[in-house]
Order: structure tokens, then sequence, then C-alpha cells
């Protein structure tokens, strides 16, 4: 987890691991940590649309509405206007934008639009 801190050395880091082993939950709790501690523009993939919208709905999600640090920061979804849909959740400083690899992203005018510090690729499915 040191080598994902803003302050470490490395610009890239590789998390070659095991099948269920955590890696997934080790890359969201650094997603809430970027969100409380490092705000900035992310960019967090996912291998398909579904996918993705079960990560945000199961595992974002309820990240952020159990941990009092993020809730403050991450308005409610219910409020109009909100800046907190499936696919995006805004916070102070930053964005957490999510796109699947094979639907919506990449695209040449997403890329165009956003300027992005941190990315987070989710690995494939198990089959």
């Amino acid at each position: 987890m040191d080598a994902l801190s803003p302050t470490s050395k490395y610009e890239k880091v590789v998390f070659m691991k095991g099948a269920q082993i955590g890696g997934t939950e080790a890359g969201n709790n650094w997603i809430g940590y970027i969100i409380d501690q490092a705000p900035g523009p992310m960019l967090v993939v996912q291998p398909t649309v579904e996918m993705g919208k079960r990560w945000s709905k199961g595992r974002l999600a309820p990240l952020i509405e159990d941990t009092p640090c993020l809730r403050n920061k991450v308005e409610d979804p219910r409020s109009r206007d909100s800046g907190n849909t499936v696919q995006s959740k805004e916070f102070p400083g930053g964005h957490c934008y999510h796109r699947s690899k094979l639907g919506s992203w990449p695209s040449i005018l997403f890329c165009s639009v956003f300027v992005l510090r941190i990315f987070f690729k989710a690995p494939p499915p198990v089959v």
C-alpha cells in the first residue's frame, strides 16, 4: 500500500495475485484513501459494463456510506445533481469515474475531456 501513496517514488504499481485473495478490496481501500487523503481525478476500469455497475453499487457505494470520512465528502446519491451516480463519484478536489474496458472506454472523447491522475484496472473475471 505504501507504493500507492502520493509520496511514493513509483508511478506505476502492478499487483500480480491469485484469485480471491483480496486484490479488489485492496484497490477499494486505495480508492477510499484517495477520496479522503489525496483527492484527484481517478478512473476505474472494470472488465464489463455489468461488473462495473455491480462494483459501483455493491462495493464502492457501501464503502462510501459506511465510512464517515468518505460519507462526508461524497454527496448522497438521492439528492438532485449530487455528482454521485453509478458511473461517477465527485468529491472535494477530485472525482472517480468508472468505465468498462469492453463498453464505453476507451473513447477518444472521454480521454480528451478528463485529465486523470489515478488509474485502477480491475482484474478480469475468473472462469
